[in-house]
Order: structure tokens, then C-alpha cells, then sequence
């Protein structure tokens, strides 16, 4: 077996990992290896390429401080071009030749008579060790994928994708779908899905809120005069992370402060379910102060019912964000009128493509639990 000793060892190639690598760098640091499972660096944003990927933090905020990007082409960034940003930080930096790629930590124990991290390592199905007197962990908590629990998953047999795992190659063009989740990855999903889907069924435990996405690109004169004008950047960014500062002391210490917060909200989810009547009583949250804490980071549009999305949210689902709990999921009613709720179809019929996929589902590490979906019973779903 392989060991190497260093001075530093920083697990997880992601924003964390890479920017900790870079400063250690700055700072005259050089005894170091940074370890990651995967083929290079990016971490969630290398892992997650599900259709309409993108960040929910705007682009000025979502870079390093001593690495600020002019070229960001949107206010809200995409998934391939983060993870562009991300390789070419670290290719500016140098990293990769401290880096070992598709390289799993195993275990980490601390030997106090050596002064040392002892961590096991697996890269090309060979065990190696890592003798580090310094560990770093930039693993983030969402690195996991985490199906729900739900009675007879084990026997579904249609098509099962989680969101942080997407199959790309799978074509869900004319099939049934369903989604179970509402939480960040199921509201930038849902809408693609919706587009090529023959019939879509989101499975809703808690509704959350949907703040409208003021997503735009960025104009020539602005990409102008972040290059060239001194200190516009970075007072544009500073700027961002102030209004999102009085948001958060609304969040912490106000709630009824965010009241037109919370209309806005309102307004943006009822445009999107239209005009039934008893999705615009489901679909928002049934409690202001339990909801607000979503209403900051989760933006988009919530999808209209249309020709290839016959149902909008129906069932009972698990939000990504929440921790597991036994209480059961509140139903919200199909607005499908033809063929009968892909949840409720005990086999899929042979004249329709069909697949089940639960793409909200959470991703969890360490102390996170996993989200419950209840009285999901179906063959002819899909799952991220």
C-alpha cells in the first residue's frame, strides 16, 4: 500500500476544498494534496447536471472575493459555466498538480502519538494512506444522494434518477413522470421536465415558496465596464450582499418584515398553477413563519399546466430541505383531465412509455436526514 506523508490535506475539490487549497498557496503553504472522488474540480457543480442546473445565489456573490469573474454571461449562473469558473480558478492557481482525482477517502483517524490524520484512501480500486499533521474537510453536506423511504421502491420498475445523479442519456420525451420534491432542484427541474414530458406529476409534502427568478443577461456594457472601470465589481457586489443582508435580518429577527416579501411570493406561485381553484389553495405554504426561511435562496417560476404537462402538482411529497418526519404528506389534486395520475397506475400500460423518477429527492451527509414521501404508489413514475 501506498502512503504519502504531508503536511496538509484537504478533502473535497469543490468552492470549500478548492479555495482553501489556493490560500494555503498565498500563504506560502505548498506541503499539501487535495483528495477528490471525482475527475476534477467543481464538487455539486461538477456532480449535478440535471436540465436548468443553475444557481439560486446571484453571480457576483457566487465567485471567490480574491477571484471575481467580468465574464459571468447572466445574473444567476448556470450549471456548466460555475463549473467553468471553478477549473479555471484552479487552473490559474496551479492546483491540479497538488490534486488527486478519482481518489475516495475511506477513513480518517487521528494517531496522537504520531501527531498525524491517518486517512485511507481507495483510487483505481488500490488502497493508499494519507499522513497529514493538518486535515482540511471541504466535503460538502449535500455530496450524498438520499432516496425517501418509500414502501416498495425496491420493486418499482421503471426508470430511477436522482437529480444529483442525472442519467443523460435516458429520453423522457413523451413519458409519464413523476417528481418527487419541491425543494430548489425540483423547481429548476420541474419546468424542463414539463416541456418534453407527456404527463408530469409532482409529489408535494411541504409547499414552499417561489420567489420570481430576475434572472437576465448581462449587457456588453456591463461586462465592459467589469473589466475596465476600477472598482465597479466590486461595488456592484458589495451592493448585492448588502440587500441580501436585510433580508437575512428579516429571516432572523423580523418575519413580519418580509410581508411584501411574502406577497410577491404569493403572487408569483398562484400565476404559475393558473386558475384552479384548489391548486391556488395547495400550492402555497399554509404557514407564513414556517415558509419564510425558503422564501430568500429558492427562486424560479413555478410551471403552468400545458399540453405536455397534464398535472400539476399532485400527491404527496418530500422537500429536499427538510428532515425526515413520520406526518403524512398533503395531497395536492391533478389538474389532469385525461389519462388517470402516473401515482396511481399500479402497472405501467404497455402502449406508454413510462419511467419513475424522484427528482427532488434529498441529498444528505453526516447528521442530515432523509425526506419521507407517504402513500406514493406507483409504477409508471420517474425519480431523481
Amino acid at each position: 500500500m501506498t502512503t504519502n506523508d504531508v503536511e496538509i490535506a484537504i478533502i473535497g475539490a469543490g468552492f470549500s476544498g478548492l479555495g482553501a487549497a489556493i490560500r494555503m498557496r498565498q500563504h506560502g503553504f505548498d506541503d499539501f494534496v487535495l483528495l477528490d472522488r471525482g475527475r476534477d474540480f467543481g464538487g455539486t457543480w461538477r456532480d449535478n447536471t440535471y436540465p436548468g442546473a443553475a444557481c439560486d445565489v446571484p453571480s457576483q456573490l457566487y465567485s471567490y472575493s480574491f477571484a471575481k469573474n467580468p465574464t459571468w454571461s447572466r445574473s444567476y449562473s448556470h450549471q456548466p459555466e460555475i463549473h467553468d469558473y471553478i477549473n479555471d480558478v484552479a487552473a490559474r492557481h496551479d492546483i491540479a498538480a497538488r490534486s488527486r482525482f478519482g481518489t475516495e477517502v475511506t477513513n480518517a483517524a487521528w494517531n496522537e502519538d504520531e501527531g498525524r490524520w491517518i486517512i485511507d484512501t481507495e483510487r483505481d480500486g488500490k488502497p493508499e494512506q494519507v499522513r497529514a499533521r493538518v486535515m482540511i474537510g471541504g466535503v460538502g453536506p449535500l455530496c450524498e444522494p438520499n432516496l425517501p423511504d418509500i414502501d416498495g421502491i425496491e420493486s418499482f420498475q421503471g426508470k430511477i434518477v436522482h437529480s444529483a445523479r442525472w442519467d443523460n442519456d435516458h429520453d423522457f420525451t413523451g413519458q409519464r413522470v413523476a417528481v418527487i420534491g419541491t425543494g430548489a432542484s425540483a423547481i429548476q427541474l420541474v419546468p424542463e421536465l414539463a416541456k418534453v414530458t407527456s404527463r408530469l406529476d409532482v409529489y408535494q409534502r411541504t409547499a414552499p415558496w417561489i420567489v420570481p427568478r430576475t434572472e437576465r443577461a448581462y449587457t456588453k456594457l456591463e461586462h465592459w465596464a467589469y473589466k475596465n472601470v476600477p472598482g465597479y465589481q466590486s461595488a456592484v457586489r458589495g451592493g448585492i450582499y448588502a440587500a441580501n443582508e436585510v433580508v437575512a435580518f428579516g429571516l432572523t429577527y423580523s418575519p413580519t418584515a418580509l410581508k411584501p416579501v411574502e406577497l410577491l411570493c404569493r403572487a408569483n406561485i398562484l400565476r404559475g398553477v393558473g386558475r384552479d381553484a384548489e391548486l391556488r389553495r395547495k400550492a402555497p405554504p399554509p404557514s407564513r413563519s414556517a415558509a419564510s426561511a425558503s422564501c430568500g435562496p429558492t427562486t424560479g417560476t413555478p410551471p403552468s399546466p400545458g399540453p405536455t404537462s397534464t398535472s400539476s402538482p399532485t400527491g404527496s411529497t418530500a422537500s429536499p430541505r427538510t428532515a425526515s418526519s413520520p406526518r403524512t404528506a398533503r395531497p395536492v389534486r391533478s389538474t389532469s383531465s385525461s389519462s388517470p395520475p402516473a401515482s396511481t397506475s399500479p402497472t405501467p400500460p404497455s402502449s406508454t412509455r413510462s419511467s419513475a423518477r424522484i427528482s427532488g429527492a434529498s441529498q444528505t451527509s453526516g447528521p442530515r436526514s432523509a425526506c419521507r414521501a407517504t402513500r406514493v404508489r406507483s409504477s409508471t413514475a420517474s425519480r431523481t
